[in-house]
């Protein structure tokens, strides 16, 4: 009897449960539109996506400038995929068209070089620095600028006038295109870029900033490698004598840029090499030495 009392209590239960679940809820008054007999009320917001694939080339240029933002001075950042030199382009006052994957183009007046020196100025190492790198391999045209991820490669010569820079490392593959002797190339997003490079050229430029861009890796893993390869004092150790120091508000240290760092040293390497050429006491070491470090002051753009 108390088994059967129990079972009708257990039963009585679980039906009056299911009832009350299986009824039908009543929705807040921000989702009447909803179903009446839906159980779970949602919001959606959607959003188009305003940023397009673009075809880029001569043919569809006025198209592209109709589109673009002016700009009086542009920075270009890691998002940027192409800097186009339009200076010979007669129906437009502009001189520089700049593609983003994150805006639309960007038109100004500022010639290329303009745009691109700003944009090494930016960065740990300046443009001077990474050419003299690339004459140590054999680069001594078009070198391209490698600054870690980020790698810009010029179209043509840089030297007294401005060209167009693309963007390696959003370039996701490749079309040669024989008949016109031209590059197609795919950028992120489904952008369409078409270089007027011969697949030769092209093919040398990216294996130039290949080259550059293992040797950076190369210089700052094994830097990080000196300290991730020795042994650090733990919290609860005493602290050695060089901590001491380098914690003693008396410690002045010299505080430089990367950029800093390798000029120095290269200008001392060059220093030692005239002085060991010409003589320590030569009468005339001293001013070339100030001539020649003048003139590598400054960035220069590559032939």
């Amino acid at each position: 009897m108390k088994s059967d009392f129990e079972h009708e209590q257990h039963q009585e239960y679980f039906t009056n449960w299911k009832k009350s679940y299986d009824a039908p809820k009543e929705l807040p008054n921000s989702f009447l539109n909803e179903l009446p007999g839906l159980r779970y009320a949602y919001e959606a917001h959607l959003q188009p996506n305003t940023r397009k694939p673009l075809l880029i080339e001569e043919d569809n240029l006025p198209f592209l400038l109709s589109i673009s933002q002016e700009k009086s001075h542009i920075l270009i950042d890691p998002s940027t995929y192409y800097v186009k030199d339009i200076r010979d382009r007669k129906d437009t006052p502009f001189n520089t068209i700049v593609f983003s994957l994150t805006e639309p183009p960007l038109v100004t007046r500022e010639v290329s070089k303009v745009v691109m020196e700003r944009y090494f100025d930016q960065k740990p190492l300046c443009y001077a620095f990474i050419q003299s790198l690339g004459k140590s391999f054999g680069f001594h045209q078009r070198c391209p600028f490698v600054s870690g991820h980020e790698i810009f490669i010029p179209e043509k010569g840089s030297t007294n006038n401005s060209t167009s820079w693309y963007a390696a490392h959003h370039i996701l593959y490749v079309v040669e295109l024989k008949k016109t002797n031209q590059m197609r190339v795919f950028i992120r997003q489904h952008h369409d870029l078409l270089l007027d490079i011969s697949p030769h050229s092209f093919k040398e430029q990216i294996d130039r900033a290949t080259t550059l861009s293992h040797v950076q890796y190369k210089l700052a893993t094994e830097t990080f490698s000196l300290f991730n390869n020795t042994q650090t004092s733990h919290r609860a150790d005493e602290l050695n004598i060089i901590e001491k120091r380098l914690m003693d508000p008396e410690f002045v240290s010299t505080c430089f840029t990367l950029k800093e760092f390798t000029h120095f040293m290269s200008h001392y390497r060059l220093s030692e090499w005239m002085e060991k050429t010409f003589g320590e006491k030569n009468p005339y070491i001293d001013e070339s030495r100030a001539d020649l470090f003048n003139d590598d002051k400054e960035d220069k753009p590559s032939k």
